[in-house]
Order: structure tokens, then C-alpha cells, then sequence
């Protein structure tokens, strides 16, 4: 079986104008060094996963050129920056203000409101009376149906509770050192189309992105940690490509029924209890990495789950990781396992096949089990 890296990185690209974390520079990077073909050997299975399933380098570098230039043109403005400039000018009056915890101001919404039917962005000063904005305030943007494209400085650091909760949030341009975003931040945002994720750590807070719009979720060398519950219940949610340290807490993506694909890999994975129960799961992929765990009951009774892919790092699945996956048929485990839960993969089918390498530990848990199972060397 062939594994080519591209999925993660075509999803990465056609998530601008989004949600992000990270900088032009990356998304200039991708565009320009982007390599013609990247592909990894593994064992021959004959088995097409959802990790082969990408589009054409030729196809990426246009979707690129495509992004980068509408990306420019939205929150750039002309190659001199006249037009970010005199945007920024026109709004730097009217932001509602109040003293940040951390020293600095929050900014607490827009007065007077603009026309909700503008297309203007809201562009956020990096000073304001002569004092650093480094938050968006408790309930800041909440509710407001004119917050459609909002520019932030990278001074701005921590989102307080229900900063942009059920607001008209479209897209979202953000750059930091590190970034907090506080519980229920982007709650019931049914406009916000992509969420991405750049290198810089981010911090997501419970409920954060409960009931949002977002189609997918996805960054590179990312640093991201996010609270219980931080995206649930996301009704329009297919794709999660997350390339980096990811840790996730109980019932992160628990019940999205469109979320069919999920790619990890290359950093620190940590998948909390119950983490995608009961989500739409056909393919999950973990990619090489430097270790980590999957929790307790983590994709149980994602009956529409076909094919787990774990290549090495993962050390621990977790008591009923897999639990209930009923058309779950091939599940391909790395030598670095040391410890399958107990009922990690009980009621699964009887189809079910396992990959592993000789000798290992998922090897003698399929012995143990009674498990139909190849062997790898």
C-alpha cells in the first residue's frame, strides 16, 4: 500500500480565509515548494485507504495560486497595502473597550453597529488611546451579525467566554505568539466555513466550537490542545487533517454526522474518552509519530467505520476504544503498541482483519483475542 502525505496539506490550503493561527508565510511556502510527488512505502495491502485519496500536485499548486490571490486581495489589499491601510484608518474609531486581565485592553464590540449587510471588514488596531489590545473581551462580538470578517492584531492573545458565540463570523485572520480561546468562544457560528490551524499553540477552551458551520478542520506543524466538548455537535463537519501535537479532551467531536475522515500525525497525539463517539467515521489515519494514546471508548459505535490505519508512534489504545465499530474490516497496528485496552475492539464484526508486525504486542492481543490477523516484518 502507497501513503502520500498530500491529504493533510491539500486540506490545509483549501481552508484559507479562515480561522487561523498562522501567518501568510506558510500558505506562501506550501504554494512555492510544494513538491511534485511525496510519497511513503509501506506494507503492499491492496487496500485503498483515505490517506490515497488526494488530488494532483498540479491540481494542489492551482488551488494554491487560487487561495493565495482572493487571500491577498481580502486582507491585504493591494501589494502596498493601501487599501488594508485606509480600511484600518476608517475603523479605528467606535471599538468598546475595557482593561484585560493580562495588562492591555479587550476589545468589546463595535459602536455604532455597522450595516449587517456590509462587506466591510472589521479591522482591529493594534493600539487603541495609546494602550495595546491584547483580548477579545467576555461576550465581545456575541450575537453581533456584522462581525462577517474580522482582522485582529498579533497582540491579541486570549478570547474570553462567548467572545464571537452565535455571531455572523464568516472568516477570520488571526496571528500570535500563542493564542487562548476561552469556553464556548465560537458556540453556534453557523456562518464560519473552515477552521485552520498554523504552528503557533493555540489553546481551545469547552464547548469552543460546539454547533458551528465549519466543513473541516485542519493545520500543519500545528500546537494545539482543546478542552471537553470543543467540537461537538458540528452539524456540517467531513474532514479533520491535524499534522502536529494534537491533544484532545473527552467528547471532542463526539456525535458530528458528517465527519467521515480523520488524519493525524507527526507530533504528540492524545485523544481523550469518548473523543468521536458516535461520529460518521469511514477512515481514520495516523500517520508516523512521536507517540501518545487513544482514550477509553474513543470511536465507539462509529458503526460507519471501515479502516484504521495507525503507522508507528501510538503506545496505548485505550478500554473500548473501538467498541461497537461494526463494519470496521481492517485495522493495521504499528510495533510501537505496548498496551490494548480491554473490549478495545468488541463488537466489531466478523469480518475484521488486523495488520501487525511480528513479535509485537498487537500481535499477541490478536492471539490472545482470537483475532483473524497478517503478519508484518
Amino acid at each position: 500500500m502507497h501513503r502520500t502525505k498530500q491529504p493533510i496539506l491539500t486540506a490545509a490550503l483549501v481552508c484559507a480565509l479562515s480561522l487561523t493561527g498562522c501567518s501568510l508565510e506558510p500558505f506562501l511556502r506550501l504554494a512555492e515548494d510544494y513538491p511534485e510527488e511525496e510519497t511513503a512505502q509501506t506494507e503492499e495491502s491492496g487496500t485503498e485507504t483515505a490517506a490515497a485519496e488526494t488530488r494532483s500536485a498540479e491540481e494542489v499548486s492551482s488551488l494554491a495560486d487560487d487561495i493565495l490571490s482572493r487571500f491577498r486581495d481580502r486582507f491585504l489589499g493591494d501589494p502596498d497595502g493601501a487599501d488594508a491601510s485606509q480600511q484600518a484608518d476608517s475603523l479605528q474609531e467606535g471599538y468598546v473597550t475595557e482593561p484585560a486581565e493580562s495588562g492591555g485592553l479587550a476589545v468589546c464590540g463595535y459602536e455604532p453597529e455597522p450595516n449587517p449587510f456590509s462587506d466591510e471588514m472589521l479591522i482591529v488596531p493594534e493600539e487603541i488611546g495609546g494602550q495595546k489590545v491584547t483580548a477579545v473581551g467576555e461576550y465581545g462580538f456575541s450575537g453581533a451579525d456584522y462581525a462577517h470578517l474580522v482582522l485582529l492584531p498579533e497582540s491579541v492573545t486570549y478570547f474570553g467566554e462567548y467572545a464571537f458565540k452565535g455571531s455572523s463570523v464568516t472568516e477570520f485572520y488571526h496571528c500570535a505568539e500563542k493564542t487562548v480561546m476561552a469556553d464556548y468562544c465560537f458556540m453556534d457560528c453557523p456562518q464560519l466555513s473552515h477552521i485552520i490551524f498554523g504552528e503557533e499553540p493555540v489553546t481551545l477552551g469547552e464547548y469552543c466550537f460546539d454547533n458551528s458551520g465549519a466543513e473541516d478542520i485542519s493545520g500543519t506543524q500545528c500546537s494545539l490542545e482543546a478542552d471537553s466538548y470543543c467540537f461537538q455537535d458540528m452539524p456540517k463537519l467531513e474532514h479533520v487533517a491535524l499534522d502536529g501535537d494534537v491533544k484532545l479532551g473527552e467528547y471532542c467531536f463526539e456525535n458530528c454526522p458528517l465527519l467521515s475522515e480523520v488524519i493525524l500525525g507527526e507530533g504528540t497525539i492524545t485523544l481523550g474518552d469518548y473523543s468521536f463517539m458516535q461520529s460518521a467515521l469511514n477512515a481514520l489515519v495516523i500517520q508516523e509519530n512521536e507517540g501518545g494514546s487513544i482514550g477509553e471508548y474513543c470511536f465507539m459505535e462509529c458503526w460507519r467505520l471501515e479502516d484504521v490505519i495507525m503507522e508507528e508512534g501510538i503506545t496505548e489504545i485505550g478500554d473500548y476504544a473501538f467498541s461497537g465499530c461494526r463494519n470496521l474490516s481492517l485495522v493495521m497496528l504499528p510495533a510501537s503498541i505496548e498496551k490494548i485496552g480491554s473490549h478495545a475492539f468488541s463488537d466489531c464484526g466478523l469480518d475484521i482483519m488486523f495488520e501487525v508486525p511480528a513479535d509485537s504486542a498487537a500481535e499477541a492481543f490478536c492471539k490472545e483475542q482470537g483475532f483473524d490477523y497478517t503478519v508484518r516484518n
